[in-house]
């Protein structure tokens, strides 16, 4: 708290009988000039005995009662002054001045009260104000986009000595100088000598309306910031300069002159930089955010569905855990700010950026996607973020780009992140794609409002965490989808996306397949199978199944599988996306093959039949007729799996009924003896003249059909399938 007292001569004070006799229209006006005269937006009432009656403000308060004015007395009756001051404030914070009177009441002399929250405010200010101008961002624009091309300041202080010293090297915009109140000029601290500003102390406010042609006026002076409500000076605007530098508007602007510079700069050397607007809720129409009204329960609760969890599930707890813990990891360093680096199951966090799973070992360009939450993908495993999607649409369209997903925190000013471009080696063909939220700038080259409004319409408010851009998997989907199709119509280098022989795409998915060698998961995963290896065995053969559940057909050719080698591995398909959990999955094939001597069961990772390698089989539905590559899948597995294992054959059943698994079979075929693991296609067991499959016993189970399922599954299947369901 700082509290200078005032002299008498130095503050504006009225006698009452100046005004009594007015009319109200002539009173109004009086006073009005009286407060655009005043220091420290407060007006002393007093009679001819000098006796205080009452107090005005440019807060618009007229106070006439003594009782009600708050002041400060001389006597020691009252306490200590500073003792009185801080009582008198605690009810009145934003009084900038009180009246200090003497036993008979008359004014003696006034306090100034500087609260330690202006004092920070303007220091705060200060601070951000230099360190735009370290940056060198063009603060003009702001004022320039809002017509302000003559600008003057009222308060002389080292705020607006500051902030006028830069805005007159704007381009567009003219200072005419920084005013203050006459009486105030002994009290200036500040050395003025050294800005080149002119400094003008004046009578009143009034006189700064007579500058030609004036279009705003700041205020630095925390006591006169709303004097504005009094000015009626219909051609000029006044705000006061706490409230413009924290204004959502001023600092919106200074990210986007922060970009256009960057994208200026960019595109000179031949790299495209756009901006790509993601909309808040209000945008769609949402009134009350989502995350103000989810409870605890819910937040966890939408984690599991959208990661196909129990929701008491450890894998719940895990991952809520690793999201929080990296990003509380916050390097400053250099000018730029970034996460630390962060491994852990599910989230993984390297080199300032978020892990894109599937980046191509061989590339021409980059794709370097920088913003906050979205990018950094927070909600999101490592295959569901933002920077894979993307790169998955690249690499099946033989489009040679890797993408690098800057991701950053949200509360970093966004001048890091194009900061962060600088530890990259940009080259000509490159791309940026900036994307962040509405209200973080005033120009966007691209807007995915429109596949927001789809989202919503389809899916409601269940497509997102707490917010619309802590989207889950099927949002970031489709905004990977949105920039590829901008890339795709874009592209300066000769699309070669339809131009793809069969062999070219399996080459490359090959070459895919190899940049997944030192991804944390699939060292991970690839030890783990390692222990489970069985030694001194001539022949090692495997299967992968899904189980959607374990039927008679799987135990059958798990039966036949094994009659044909040494030893055989069963893989369980442990991506969570079909109609059982995979805990249920690889249980019943455990339970179902319990008599077989030579198997072993094991989950299948992230990397066999995954959203990572095969994500089209899980949306089987929806692509009948089309035809899809598969060869990434089967490449990873022949390259990174089976050597683990020392596989040598891999078992398939015949597919007569789905074509997309059929697809994936003659994959296998052509790919596999590539690698010297021989494929084998073994008949379908049928009964009653149909294939037994899993889609079948789900169609009974839908119907409550029990005696057919009775001959379709094993009986530790019928047993769980009866606890789960019900019947008779």
């Amino acid at each position: 708290m700082k509290m200078t007292r005032v002299e008498l001569k130095d503050i504006t004070v009225i006698q009452y009988s100046m005004i009594s006799e007015l009319s109200l229209k002539e009173q109004y006006e009086k006073i009005r000039k009286v407060l655009l005269a005043s220091v420290y937006g407060q007006v002393f009432i007093v009679n001819a005995q000098n006796e205080l009656l009452g107090s005005l403000s440019v807060n618009g308060e007229w106070i006439t009662s003594l009782r009600e004015v708050p002041c400060i007395y001389e006597d020691n009756i009252h306490g200590r002054l500073r003792d009185q001051i801080l009582k008198v404030l605690a009810d009145n914070p934003f009084v900038g001045l009180l009246p200090i009177v003497d036993e008979k009441n008359k004014l003696v002399a006034g306090v100034t009260c500087t609260d330690n929250m202006w004092y920070n405010d303007k220091i705060q200010d200060l601070a951000y104000l230099n360190y735009l101008y370290e940056k060198n961002v063009d603060i003009g624009y702001y004022f320039r986009e809002k017509g302000y091309h003559r600008i003057a300041f009222w308060g002389i202080d080292k705020l607006s000595l500051t902030f006028a010293n830069i805005l007159r090297n704007c381009m567009g915009v003219t200072v005419l100088g920084i005013y203050d109140n006459q009486k105030l000029k002994g009290t200036t601290k500040e050395n003025y000598i050294n800005y080149e500003v002119d400094i003008n102390f004046v009578t009143s406010i009034e006189e700064i309306f007579k500058i030609n042609d004036i279009d705003l006026v700041i205020i630095t002076d925390w006591t006169m910031r709303n004097i504005g409500k009094v000015a009626e000076c219909k051609n000029v605007t006044f705000i006061y300069s706490n409230q413009l530098l924290k204004s959502l508007e001023f600092q919106r602007d200074m990210n986007t002159v922060t970009f256009l510079r960057w994208k200026k700069n960019l595109e000179k050397k031949g790299i495209e930089c756009l901006s790509v607007r993601i909309p808040t809720e209000f945008d769609l129409g949402i009134d009350t955010p989502k995350g103000k009204r989810m409870t605890e329960k819910e937040k966890i609760a939408w984690i599991a569905r959208e990661n196909g969890w129990n929701i008491d599930s450890d894998e719940v707890m895990e991952f809520t855990k690793s999201r929080w813990a990296f990003q509380k990891n916050i390097i400053k360093s250099d000018g730029k700010v970034y996460f630390a680096d962060y491994r852990s199951k599910y989230i993984n966090y390297i080199n300032k950026s978020r892990i894109t799973l599937n980046n191509p070992s061989e590339y021409d360009n980059t794709i370097y996607l920088i913003g906050p939450c979205i990018v950094t993908s927070v909600f999101s495993q490592d295959n569901a973020t933002l920077g894979f999607f993307l790169q998955d649409y690249l690499n099946k369209n033989c489009m040679k780009y890797k993408v690098v997903a800057l991701g950053q925190s949200n509360d970093a000013d966004r001048y890091f992140y194009f900061n962060a471009l600088k530890d990259e080696e940009l080259k000509p063909g490159d791309k940026v794609f900036w994307i962040d939220q509405t209200k973080l700038s005033s120009n966007w080259d691209l807007d995915t409002k429109r596949i927001f409004e789809i989202l919503y319409s389809e899916y409601g408010e269940e497509f997102y965490y707490d917010a619309v851009i802590h989207c889950g998997r099927e949002g970031m989907k489709r905004v990977a989808g949105f920039l590829f199709e901008y890339i795709k119509e874009h592209n300066k280098v000769p699309v070669r996306e339809f131009l793809c022989t069969e062999e070219e795409t399996e080459s490359k998915n090959a070459k895919v397949s190899k940049s997944f060698e030192g991804n944390p998961k699939l060292e991970e995963y690839k030890k783990y199978i390692t222990k489970e290896m069985i030694h001194k065995k001539l022949v090692i053969g495997s299967i992968v199944m899904n189980c959607n559940p374990f039927t008679l057909g799987h135990q059958y050719l798990i039966e036949y599988a094994s009659s044909q080698v040494d030893f055989l591995y069963i893989f369980v398909v442990e991506e969570d996306r079909s109609f059982f959990k995979f805990d249920d999955r690889i249980r019943l094939v455990k339970e179902g093959t319990a008599h077989i001597n030579n198997v072993k069961v094991l989950p299948s990772g992230e990397f066999i039949i995954s959203a990572n390698t095969f994500s089209e089989y899980f949306d089987k539905a929806n692509l009948k007729g089309t035809v899809v590559d598969t060869s990434l899948d089967v490449e990873t597995f022949a390259t990174q799996i089976a050597p683990c294992l020392d596989i040598s054959i891999r078992f398939v059943g015949e597919e007569p009924l789905d074509p997309i698994t059929n697809q994936y079979n003659q994959s296998m075929k052509r790919i596999l003896p590539r690698y010297g693991i021989e494929l084998r296609e073994i008949p379908r067991k049928e009964f009653g003249e149909r294939v037994i499959s899993a889609s079948r016993v789900r169609e009974c189970l839908k119907n409550n059909q029990w005696e057919e399922i009775s001959r379709l599954v094993p009986k530790t299947t019928y047993d769980y399938l009866q606890t789960t369901f019900g019947g008779s």
